[in-house]
């Protein structure tokens, strides 16, 4: 899977393939984390703020955007 193109993960994660969405956002949480810090310029909120936009969008992606439980991290606003 390290070889994929985002193109081919994106692909199978629509089709609800898990190790291609982590995958995907294995790939970007580093470049996610660097436009937050450039914004705040604080580092720990920078990689707050990307771990929470990745548990968010994990949420919308195993649900569709029906409620999976506050287990999963997921919140009302997901």
């Amino acid at each position: 899977m390290d070889q994929m193109l985002d193109a081919e993960l994106a692909a199978l994660a629509r089709a609800r393939d898990r190790d291609a969405f982590g995958k995907l956002a294995e790939r970007y949480s580093l470049m996610a984390r660097r436009v937050v810090y450039r914004a705040l310029s604080h580092h720990d909120a920078a990689q707050e703020i990307t771990q929470e936009a990745i548990v968010q969008a994990t949420c919308r992606w195993t649900d569709c955007g029906t409620r999976i439980g506050s287990k999963a991290g997921c919140t009302e606003s997901s």
